[in-house]
């Protein structure tokens, strides 16, 4: 079951649902290159290959954890806490490599942000607490967690580290920055699981109608786990770009990310009903906000500005999803 079929299985109608449903898919990426069109109209560097790859570069951090929050959403769940697990893994990195070396920084990051992740899936799945709660709840507590390890205090990574560590958020592999690489495989896995896979199957078939997944034979309660371990070991991943950036591992980092984040995988088709998203949109729909913030920036929009037009986008887009139900 892919995104199509888990659409079509909710009403009678499969012609004409896979019909809408396509156009909508094929209109986030037109909408994007009529972004694009429109940023190389109002400034001749926008085309330029150092800014595309800084609106990538830029892009990467919210694009992949949009992907975890994608898989959440679809199975009708919803992650708060992901920019507080940023902030929780950042500061445990940071503090790791300095004690025992990049590599095992880098492995309690990302098993820390799994385990966070498991943890809501299991607060969602075994004591029944509302996504939203328990994902609330996380976002405090992972952030209280982040401020307890750092004491409070930025951990800055020791500079016999600092070299080679940077090489994640700041190195290239040609002339691609390697956290776009690294957005781009973890895009391509993302795509495999959910379209390819039986737990992406259940994932859909989740979203669509619980209780007929249940009835037909599907594990709820590993796939729901799975899915906010994906979100936090995501997470993870963009905590540890942003970390290695700048070589210093903050306890308030990922502030309003869970928003953006969500803002990129609703504007990409993710239904908040559940049921109905995938990664390409996932992507595109960061693509777009990002492009945008370049040409706010081009233009010399203040910030407040650009946080209005924002909101304004997330409403318009979750009213066109409307709409179309």
């Amino acid at each position: 079951m892919n995104e199509q079929s888990a659409d079509a299985s909710q009403d009678h109608n499969g012609p004409r649902r896979l019909a809408t449903i396509s156009w909508h898919s094929v209109g986030v990426w037109v909408g994007l290159l009529l972004l694009v069109i429109v940023g190389a109209c109002i400034s001749e560097s926008f085309f330029s290959a150092a800014n595309l790859f800084n609106i990538l570069r830029q892009a990467s951090m919210i694009a992949i954890i949009a992907l975890g929050m994608t898989f959440v959403i679809i199975s009708g769940g919803i992650d708060l806490s992901v920019g507080s697990i940023v902030a929780l893994v950042s500061v445990l990195v940071a503090g790791t490599i300095n004690r025992y070396g990049i590599a095992m920084g880098l492995a309690l990051g990302l098993g820390a942000g799994m385990a966070a992740g498991a943890i809501n899936g299991a607060g969602v799945v075994y004591f029944k607490m509302p996504p939203f709660i328990m994902t609330l709840a996380g976002m405090t507590i992972y952030r209280g967690l982040a401020f307890i390890y750092s004491g409070g205090k930025p951990i800055t990574v020791a500079e016999r580290f600092a070299g080679s560590f940077n090489v994640i958020g700041g190195g290239y592999l040609g002339p691609a920055p390697y956290p776009v690489v690294i957005m781009f495989i973890l895009f391509a896995l993302g795509y495999v699981v959910l379209r390819h896979t039986p737990i992406g199957t259940y994932v859909f078939a989740i979203g669509g109608n619980e209780d007929a997944a249940r009835l037909s034979g599907v594990n709820i309660a590993l796939t729901k786990v799975f899915v906010y371990t994906v979100s936090g070991l995501c997470s993870a991943f963009s905590a540890i770009i942003l970390t290695s950036r700048v070589t210093v591992g903050e306890p308030i980092a990922g502030v309003m990310y869970e928003l953006e984040a969500i803002a990129a995988a609703v504007i990409g088709g993710a239904s908040l009903a559940g049921g109905r998203g995938g990664v390409g949109g996932a992507l595109a729909g960061s693509l777009i906000l990002f492009i945008l913030l370049n040409l706010f920036n081009m233009k010399n929009v203040p910030s407040y500005y650009q946080d209005v037009f924002k909101g304004i986008i997330i409403v318009l887009a979750v009213l066109i999803q409307y709409k179309r139900r």
